[in-house]
């Protein structure tokens, strides 16, 4: 079987797509939109290769499925597998952000969907188990069994200092594992209860001071599990009783809702939520001009979403506080203002930043080295390919873990490595 990296390769972080072909059939492990404009150009040759069977997709980030309408738009004509949850937010995801017409024909191609845990045949051949991740709803691990040969794609691996899935006590052994890195040089993520509360904190410096709270989120996962936060913190006292939550993301509502409904994928902590405080995700949608905590979605660079008019509205008041929990690319607009710029350009103004910035280091929902690292452990691969991260941090990671393994590698962009020749290298 072979193996060529489209994507989330090369020391890039996003686009994540990586192609398996056997003699009888191919299936591709992602299919993400690469969303840093400075990334390496995709040969033509890969752009015109549709010719896959089957699309495997590990959980509905954009940059995991969002290059699906250009995908089927260029011929792709097999089908699309996934767990339940999955599915339902990647049709969020495209009919939000695609022409009507372009997120049918993507939706089209879907077959059935399966449980975590249950092995389903994608291609002649070739079968795929999903695991649970523990990255976002129903996100997963993809084991990849064809004539002996297994491989373990993480997809994203959630972070396990966070309670908002579970995150499997074991994984399978696999010959290899395609592993993402994108915090490879961190040892360890800040602790998250400390980041939590010292969240509340800042949002009731600025609440008393008659300011608003805006927090720049991504519209899946990470607006659902800051609402879970906030009501947590006014149910236990931590925050206001009449506080109020303010949602301003459209995809935002409707993934909440899907996330309301699929209660079965929680941890035991969120299904007793459930049980004491109602619904864990609450919130409204008007804003009466009152103090509140705003959550407004933000494209990964910051320079898109609804956040922007925030942005207009409330940089340049010093009562105000900006939040800045997600990851940013280097250099972006969200990751200037979370370093403490002086001053953006937006929308033909240029803003002096004068609202507190609030940077919080503990929220990541992906895992950290040693998280990673015992992902290594359990897995147990003769060879570990490492996706999903910029070249410092993977080469860090590469370091960490080249002595539990037979050989670690960092594909670039567009490279393709024959499975079977690099494992009898190994074992000569």
């Amino acid at each position: 079987m072979k193996i060529t990296f489209w994507g989330a390769s090369g020391g890039e972080v996003t686009g994540s797509m990586h192609r398996l072909d056997n003699n009888k059939a191919s299936v591709l492990l992602d299919c993400g939109s690469r969303l840093d404009k400075n990334q390496i150009p995709l040969p033509d040759r890969l752009k015109r290769n549709t010719n896959v069977n089957a699309v495997v997709l590990s959980h509905p980030h954009t940059d995991h499925v969002g290059d699906l309408p250009n995908f089927v738009e260029q011929g792709f004509k097999g089908g699309i597998f996934s767990v339940h949850p999955t599915k339902d937010i990647t049709a969020a995801l495209l009919f939000q952000n695609e022409p009507r017409h372009r997120a049918e024909s993507v939706m089209e191609k879907y077959k059935p969907t399966v449980d975590h845990n249950q092995r389903v045949e994608v291609a002649e051949g070739i079968y795929v188990t999903f695991i649970p991740a523990a990255h976002i709803l129903g996100s997963s691990f993809t084991l990849i069994e064809n004539n002996g040969l297994r491989i373990l794609f993480s997809g994203d691996v959630g972070n396990k200092n966070k309670k908002l899935f579970d995150f499997p006590e074991t994984l399978p052994e696999a010959d290899v594992l395609l592993l993402e890195s994108t915090y490879g040089a961190r040892e360890l993520h800040p602790d998250f209860n400390n980041s939590l509360n010292d969240m509340y904190h800042s949002i009731d410096r600025t609440i008393s001071r008659s300011g608003n709270f805006p927090i720049s989120v991504f519209s899946i996962q990470r607006t659902q599990e800051l609402l879970y936060h906030l009501n947590k913190g006014k149910y236990e006292g931590q925050l206001p009783d009449d506080l109020r939550i303010v949602l301003d993301a459209p995809l935002g509502e409707v993934v909440t809702d899907i996330y309301l409904h699929y209660r079965e994928y929680f941890s035991d902590e969120i299904s007793s939520a459930f049980n004491m405080m109602g619904n864990p995700f609450a919130y409204t949608t008007h804003y009466d001009g009152k103090p509140c905590v705003i959550l407004a979605s933000s494209s990964i660079s910051g320079s898109e979403g609804k956040i922007v008019q925030h942005y207009i509205n409330g940089l340049e008041n010093p009562n105000n506080t900006f939040a800045f929990p997600s990851y940013r690319p280097p250099g972006s607009l969200a990751d200037r203002l979370a370093r403490g710029c002086d001053t953006v350009h937006l929308r033909g103004k240029s803003l002096e930043v004068k609202a507190e910035i609030y940077d919080p280091r503990g929220f990541s929902s992906h895992a950290d080295a040693t998280q990673l690292f015992e992902i290594v452990k359990m897995v147990k691969p003769k060879i570990v390919f490492l996706v999903h991260g910029e070249n410092i941090p993977r080469i860090a990671l590469k370091e960490k873990i080249r002595g539990s393994v037979g050989e670690v590698i960092l594909p670039g962009i567009a490279e393709e490595f024959d499975l079977e020749t690099v494992l009898s290298k190994r074992a000569a």
